[in-house]
């Protein structure tokens, strides 16, 4: 402003001009340009499947949808020193101080008729593994006895889009998918549920090896579903 006005406004001169625009120059957040050009097709079929619809029709009685995704690299974190529980006027305090002991996957399958859901820990997050899940989850009731089952996936690797349908198709003819647009995973139903895990059952995380994190995620699915 020096260089451009002469003599330069003083400070409260300048707050005056941007409280008047509504500018907040000193604020920034990140966004993502949408890429996807079919977008908002991809995005209606997904909330059309929310809605129980499917290409402009109702879904029959029996049929399910599931939202499927995995959530990795989850850090099994040994504190150095043991976690101190919640005092009248104190919170819990955690260490600050932590070992990095391993990482868990842990794949879930959400059912958006009852919000139940179907957990596992794979060894690895590929297309082989995602697959043996799939494979479970439709031998699994309401899967197994339903005319169709319809999946809803994001664009990750272990299942993608430009391959995964035709591997399904070969196996399943009842299998219907429907994958997010790029950039577009917020529209899995699943994710609020990963969001749920991560504050309720590792938040804070004092758990020193991969099965403290397991047993961890396995009790909050266990409570989760009886509710």
């Amino acid at each position: 402003m020096a260089k451009e006005v002469h003599p330069a406004p003083s400070r409260s001169t300048i707050h005056r001009w941007l409280q008047a625009a509504h500018l907040q120059p000193w604020r920034s957040q990140y966004w993502k340009r949408p890429r996807d050009p079919q977008f908002g097709p991809k995005a209606a079929r997904i909330l059309d499947l929310y809605h129980r619809t499917w290409e402009g029709r109702p879904l029959n009685p029996g049929d399910v949808v599931f939202c499927l995704d995995e959530k990795t690299c989850i850090q099994a974190l040994g504190r150095q020193k043991p976690t101190q529980p919640p005092a009248p006027g104190k919170p819990t305090r955690v260490e600050h101080e932590y070992s990095q002991n391993g990482t868990v996957i842990y794949l879930a399958a959400l059912n958006m008729g009852n919000g139940g859901v179907v957990g596992d820990f794979p060894d690895a997050n590929n297309k082989v593994t995602f697959m043996s899940f799939m494979e479970r989850l439709l031998s699994l009731e309401p899967c197994r006895s339903a005319p169709r089952v319809f999946l809803i996936l994001d664009n990750g690797p272990s299942h993608d889009p430009r391959t995964f349908p035709a591997r399904v198709a070969e196996r399943w003819s009842k299998v219907y998918l429907a994958f997010t647009p790029k950039h577009g995973s917020w529209l899995n139903a699943v994710e609020q549920y990963f969001s749920a895990v991560e504050r309720k059952a590792l938040t804070p995380n004092d758990l020193p090896s991969p099965e403290a994190v397991k047993d961890r995620i396995r009790g909050f699915e266990e409570r989760h579903n009886r509710h």
